[in-house]
C-alpha cells in the first residue's frame, strides 16, 4: 500500500507521548512499533467518534481527512 507523505510525515514527527496513546489503543507492544497503517486505523476509530458525535456518515469524515491529507502532501 502506498502511504501519503502527509502521513508517512505525521508518524515521523509525532511525539512519543502521542505514539504511546496510539500504541496502547491498539494494543502495540511498544510505541516505536506504531507504523503508517496503525495510524491510518487508529485514525479511522477517530473518525467513527467523530461521525457519530456529530451525525454524519462515516465515510465523509474519512474521504474529507484523505483530501485534507492529500492537500498537505
Amino acid at each position: 500500500m502506498q502511504h501519503s507523505p502527509y502521513k508517512v510525515r505525521q508518524l515521523r514527527v509525532m511525539p512519543n507521548a502521542q505514539r504511546y496513546a496510539v500504541a496502547m489503543e491498539l494494543g502495540l507492544e511498544t510505541a516505536q512499533a506504531v507504523t503508517v497503517d496503525d495510524l491510518e486505523r487508529y485514525l479511522l476509530r477517530y473518525d467513527a467518534q467523530r461521525a457519530r458525535r456529530h451525525g454524519i456518515d462515516v465515510a465523509t469524515v474519512t474521504a474529507e481527512r484523505h483530501e485534507f491529507e492529500v492537500a498537505q502532501s
